[in-house]
């Protein structure tokens, strides 16, 4: 009898220490998976962060250089602004962030339309040999402005998006 006591003692410690090993191995595996993830969502969102406070400072650039009627700052800041974007455009979302990119990305892409549309038409303005159509210039100037406005209401959409997802 204690022969097979014996045995069933180390049965039972082999199987608590193989449900030990597992209980060890299985919850590691997942949470390193999900620590992987939560790294990679920060990392792009940090990314993401950097270039657009760069993006920030590029179009206040841009918004003082129409102040000034710096055509030449115009186009600097708006050069820095679309190579931002396009940096911003190039960054690979994690899989779980590719709806926030993709708001980042048409917002982005309204704020490069209304850019490229607002020094078109301040070189029409400047390059005119005629006198202006001030109605027609205010109304373009108008769909520009509203462009830009979209663009950054999409940006702030996207914004509390990402703030959401972090909680």
């Amino acid at each position: 009898m204690s022969g097979t006591l014996r045995r069933l003692a180390v049965l039972c410690c082999a199987i608590a220490c193989v449900l030990a090993l597992g209980g060890c191995t299985m919850p590691q595996q997942q949470p390193a998976e999900h620590t992987d993830k939560v790294a990679e969502n920060r990392q792009y969102m940090s990314a993401l962060n950097q270039m657009s406070v760069d993006l920030s400072e590029r179009l206040a650039g841009f918004t003082d250089a129409v102040s000034r009627n710096d055509t030449v700052g115009m186009r600097t800041q708006a050069d820095d602004a679309f190579q931002i974007i396009s940096k911003m455009k190039e960054q690979e979302a994690p899989e779980d962030l590719t709806e926030l990119k993709d708001g980042y990305m048409q917002a982005c892409e309204g704020l490069e339309e209304a850019l490229g549309s607002y020094i078109a038409l301040y070189d029409d303005v400047a390059s005119s040999t005629t006198p202006i159509n001030s109605d027609a210039y205010a109304e373009q100037l108008e769909k520009i402005q509203k462009r830009y406005d979209e663009a950054i209401d999409l940006l702030a959409s996207t914004d509390q998006k990402a703030t959401e997802l972090q909680k």
